[in-house]
């Protein structure tokens, strides 16, 4: 279960899940190709995005299962301090990689980017 939540929270999840799930999807703005970031930084040709606007169609679907499974799981003080243990561990780890990733490209020298 911990893993799935935190696959569903921190990997899959966006800042605006919530609110997507809470109006039914009526809040997600549609896929637009043109305005992709691979489309307007890389000059991709939006032709070559219907993997993307396939998964884009069925994503709103697939986070609200996964968030209906997760918080049916989590219920119980035991399991949500679980949960939440394990966000902070992954949280700690992402930070970490983040960091040492920006100081091996010479971004930082040494100091954390929070």
């Amino acid at each position: 279960m911990v893993g799935a939540a935190v696959i569903t929270i921190f990997v899959e999840g966006s800042v605006k899940d919530r609110m997507i799930l809470a109006s039914g999807g009526r809040d997600q703005e549609p896929y637009n190709p043109r305005t992709d970031p691979l489309a307007v930084h890389h000059g991709v040709h939006s032709s070559f995005l219907t993997l993307k606007r396939a998964h884009a169609k069925v994503e709103n679907g697939h986070r609200d299962a996964a968030w209906r499974i997760v918080e049916a799981n989590a219920s119980g003080r035991e399991a949500r301090e679980k949960l939440v243990g394990a966000m902070k561990k992954t949280l700690a780890l992402w930070l970490a990689y983040r960091d040492g990733v920006a100081r091996a490209a010479g971004i930082v020298q040494g100091a954390s980017l929070d």
